[in-house]
């Protein structure tokens, strides 16, 4: 059984044959590195979490943002560049989505399976809006994401 994520997927559908390949060995030998990376952005989701959690002001959101651009410059080695990148997300998703309003509900995990396949997906929120109960998928990477990749995981 290869387990992929919903991310993983986007990347098999849109590569050659050899990278879908790869994408598909790195799945079902996954190295542990990859956990590291699944946590690199946690003060981020944290933050955001909160912020729509306690429902604090988009100002909230923006300090939390430059506290952690202060630790970076406190830090060293490769802290650095993760809070600094961490800062950079919550400042775009202020300015973004700062004016929404989202009440916080449960986390979920869903799942697919195809044959020897699973896929997962997590999303970072799971919210209410307006009375709409909606997944939200965050995307941090300091590059936008190709427009074949978010249109697969909407």
């Amino acid at each position: 059984m290869i387990k992929i994520s919903l991310k993983g997927l986007a990347k098999f559908m849109t590569a050659s044959p050899a990278g879908q390949r790869k994408v598909l060995r790195d799945f079902k030998y996954p190295d542990p590195e990859g956990n590291a990376q699944a946590i690199y952005y946690r003060e981020s989701r944290d933050f955001i979490t909160a912020y729509h959690a306690n429902s604090h002001s988009e100002q909230w959101l923006v300090e939390r943002a430059n506290d952690l651009a202060n630790l970076a410059r406190l830090a060293t080695g490769r802290t650095v560049t993760r809070l600094e990148h961490n800062a950079r997300a919550i400042r775009q998703y202020a300015g973004f989505f700062g004016n929404k309003v989202f009440g916080v509900l449960d986390e979920i995990e869903m799942e697919l399976r195809y044959e020897s396949v699973r896929i997962t997906v997590n999303p970072e929120l799971h919210v209410c809006e307006r009375g709409r109960e909606k997944i939200i998928k965050l995307e941090f990477s300091a590059q936008a994401p190709e427009a074949k990749i978010v249109k697969i995981i909407s």
